[in-house]
């Protein structure tokens, strides 16, 4: 569905000053976003955010990765430098060992690739998103941090939770819904964007690229969340051996 290019001068020069400044951190921005919890892992290539008909991958990208840099602990290389990489070692994002090869080589410990499966900007929005992390640190010697110490000071293998092959997930993000509605008031609240005309969550449901960086953002945390919310089974595994 494609989105109108006409809109009123009070939108526009609001989208503007809401959108932060690529690559850079603003004092009173995103307070509570979360910390990065991938131990070893501080670069992330965001590549292009393919969606069918008449979106901007690269455009939907830099969005993506603007997002990802305002969480502690996080750097990041844009989609237009890993596209340029791309070109210049004649790779390309269609399979997995590209993948991880590409962002060796842009100096990333991950690589995101996201797509859309759902695009309506219109009031309410919804967006589906299928989201990969790539984790790019796969050769053998990224496994000699792979012990853990025990009280009596002996080392012993542990299954490696730091850099899992692959995180990936999908999720809707629908406008329509109440909590979405909450959570989008939440993020404007922490990118000031109160106001008398709208409230903050209207005015992130009613602008497509402020909708989209809000659905990066939650995108993120949700990311951030699911490793999270893995069980530690090499550890667990190894305190029922010591029993």
């Amino acid at each position: 569905m494609k989105i109108s290019r006409l809109r009123p001068a009070f939108f526009s020069a609001l989208l503007a000053a809401a959108a932060a400044a690529p690559g850079c951190r603003l004092t009173g921005f995103y307070l509570d976003n979360p910390p990065n919890p991938f131990p070893g892992v501080h670069r992330i290539a965001v590549a292009p955010v393919e969606a069918a008909g008449p979106t901007d991958p690269l455009k939907l990208g830099e969005m993506l990765a603007s997002e990802l840099v305002q969480f502690p602990g996080v750097a990041v290389v844009r989609p237009e430098d890993l596209q340029a990489a791309a070109r210049k070692n004649d790779l390309t994002l269609a399979d997995e060992q590209s993948i991880r090869t590409l962002g060796r080589l842009a100096g990333a410990d991950a690589v995101l690739v996201a797509e859309l499966t759902e695009y309506n900007p219109y009031h309410p929005p919804r967006i589906g998103v299928a989201a990969q992390l790539f984790f790019t640190r796969t050769e053998p010697a990224a496994h000699r941090a792979a012990v853990d110490l025990s009280a009596e000071g002996r080392a012993r293998p542990v299954r490696r939770l730091d850099h899992g092959d692959l995180i990936q997930i999908e999720r809707i993000y629908d406008g329509s819904q109440r909590e979405t509605r909450d959570l989008a008031g939440r993020y404007a609240r922490g990118h000031d964007l109160g106001g008398d005309a709208l409230d903050g969550a209207d005015r992130v449901l009613w602008l497509p690229d402020l909708y989209f960086r809000f659905v990066s953002n939650r995108l993120v945390r949700d990311i951030f969340a699911d490793y999270q919310a893995r069980p530690k089974a090499g550890l667990e595994e190894n305190e029922k051996s010591e029993g």
